[in-house]
């Protein structure tokens, strides 16, 4: 699955991506979306309201479990350089010659190229003994103000990107284990027959690496923006979370909804935990029945570790 997740994200990750090409990724990716996707659920109130209501609950990528959930890289020395090679309006303020500036933007370090210019042009400065103070303090002063920008950046992205995590499967031992309640809980199937649900379910790439935003923060600062960089950076998670064959639903920056809670996919089945208690096994069929939908309950196999779905409604 690796290598369709790597071209489609390519794919949307063009910077002068046109609407016919992003319609074209859509198509691409929307081949290999499951027919059904699963998500599993402790029981409480808004997990009941959730399934007599047919809803989902978005949350934002800062309140999920994995603390690097939507979370970016970047290379702060390189978006240094890119600030103060393409900040004409900062460079015309230095009144640098013709050689000086073409001297600059030719260097692969420009913040120290930068100060030994300005030193240059001011000779008690080289011949200091606190030149290499000085000299400090600049770098110190330009790496600290471009780091902060570049994190609030990233930080903002992160708390507007809300999501909804689903399984691609209904059976697994570990999935049970971490988001029902220990077998307490309940798996909810959800059919995505519908094109309009289609179009709102992205897979998770899993990764070894932290997603890298270098490229992307530099083509922002040029007014390039991908708007759909918020979508890749959700789509990474780290290779920890594989297990999960994860895919989301992703709502990132600039997508407004009066509610956390957003009409769900069409519920095709619901399945019990095996150690579900008596009292919550009533209600969720009971729920189940009301709306004509096929109850299972998940039992240990006893030949392998395996666990198998039998219907009981």
């Amino acid at each position: 699955m690796m290598m369709w997740i790597d071209k489609y994200i390519e794919m949307i990750s063009k910077e002068d991506i046109s609407i016919e090409e992003i319609n074209n990724a859509r198509l691409f990716k929307n081949q290999y979306v499951p027919k059904s996707l699963y998500k599993y659920r402790s029981i409480n109130d808004k997990s009941l309201d959730n399934i007599k209501n047919n809803t989902i609950w978005l949350s934002n990528a800062l309140d999920l479990n994995d603390l690097y959930d939507s979370a970016v890289t970047f290379d702060a020395d390189k978006l240094l350089n890119e600030m103060i090679r393409e900040n004409r309006e900062y460079l015309d303020g230095l009144n640098l010659s013709d050689t000086e500036l073409k001297r600059l933007k030719s260097s692969q370090d420009t913040l120290n190229e930068l100060i030994d210019i300005t030193f240059e042009k001011d000779p008690q400065f080289l011949n200091s003994d606190c030149s290499q103070t000085i000299r400090s303090k600049i770098s110190q002063y330009f790496k600290k103000d471009n780091h902060e920008k570049t994190s609030r950046f990233v930080e903002d992205t992160q708390k507007s990107t809300y999501i909804c995590s689903f399984a691609a499967k209904f059976d697994s031992i570990n999935m049970w284990s971490h988001y029902a309640n220990s077998n307490k809980g309940f798996c909810v199937e959800y059919g995505l027959d519908s094109d309009h649900f289609k179009n709102m379910i992205f897979p998770v790439k899993y990764s070894g690496k932290i997603f890298d935003v270098t490229t992307i923060l530099k083509n922002a600062r040029r007014g390039n923006t991908n708007n759909l960089y918020s979508y890749v950076t959700a789509m990474h998670k780290s290779s920890d979370w594989s297990y999960e064959e994860e895919w989301r639903i992703i709502l990132p920056i600039g997508m407004n909804y009066s509610s956390r809670n957003i009409q769900a996919p069409a519920i095709t089945a619901i399945y019990l935990g095996s150690r579900i208690s008596t009292e919550n096994e009533t209600k969720i069929i009971d729920i189940a029945n009301k709306s004509g939908i096929e109850c299972y309950k998940m039992k240990m196999s006893n030949e392998q570790f395996k666990l198998i779905a039998e219907k009981i409604n």
